[in-house]
């Protein structure tokens, strides 16, 4: 999984909250699927996904982001974009969760606070001054997909987010500007990005590679309908 570093250099750490791995949806070439590729059973928000390492996920823990893909690339399969969603997001604020919770709270609660402190992005951006902080022009997919959800919603440019969690940690984020195309994965926004997180870049990629080390011989449950969903670096019993 990658990540790619947009911080300055005196932010190191908002290196690890910027997702860039552009999904494939970013073709406009429509995705080939398996032809006789059976139909995966409704799963209601309790069902379970996967058990990996003792976490259990949930229907309820991917179906917003999932949901949100389905507005993006109606073409692209259920499957698809669960794996996505598990792979950029869920399994990693899942772990995240459970290795550093107290961390986690304390980013949270400095994160609720300046976002009480801003009424609009302009705010966001002016009081903002000593967090990490970054501001550029990016696509869809150079963004974590709960941040990409309030960033490119045409109702919301202007205003500020509540905390997004990411795996790292909190974001509050802004758009300033947005251009949408035909193509809505081609769509830029210019937005404003304030990092609340655990850690600095070279320690989350080395807990995030040592996880994933961990666990991926210690998947417990798979919902049968959904092997093919999962990771392809987890070993499903």
């Amino acid at each position: 999984m990658s990540r790619r570093d947009l911080a300055a250099p005196r932010s190191a750490a908002f290196a690890v909250l910027v997702a860039a791995s552009t999904w494939q949806a970013c073709s406009k070439e429509a995705p080939s699927l398996p032809p006789n590729e059976a139909v995966p059973a409704a799963l209601d928000p309790t069902d379970l996904l996967l058990v990996v390492d003792g976490v259990s996920i949930r229907w309820s823990d991917v179906a917003p982001q999932v949901a949100w893909l389905d507005t993006l690339a109606p073409e692209y399969s259920l499957r698809k974009k669960i794996q996505k969603v598990l792979s950029d997001h869920t399994i990693w604020v899942q772990f995240a969760r459970r290795d550093f919770p107290e961390q986690r709270r304390q980013q949270f609660e400095l994160a609720q606070t300046l976002r009480a402190a801003c009424g609009n992005v302009e705010e966001l951006r002016k009081n903002a001054e000593g967090r990490p902080m970054h501001q550029s022009r990016l696509s869809v997919g150079n963004v974590g997909l709960p941040v990409a959800a309030f960033l490119f919603d045409p109702s919301r440019v202007g205003a500020v987010s509540d905390p997004i969690e990411v795996p790292a940690g909190y974001l509050l984020v802004g758009c300033l500007d947005l251009t949408r195309t035909q193509v809505p994965m081609e769509d830029t926004c210019e937005c404003v990005q304030v990092g609340f997180v655990t850690h600095n870049a070279p320690q989350w990629r080395e807990w995030e590679s040592a996880t994933q080390s961990r666990i991926a011989d210690r998947v417990t449950f798979v919902h049968p309908d959904y092997r093919l969903a999962m990771p392809p670096w987890l070993n499903l019993p």
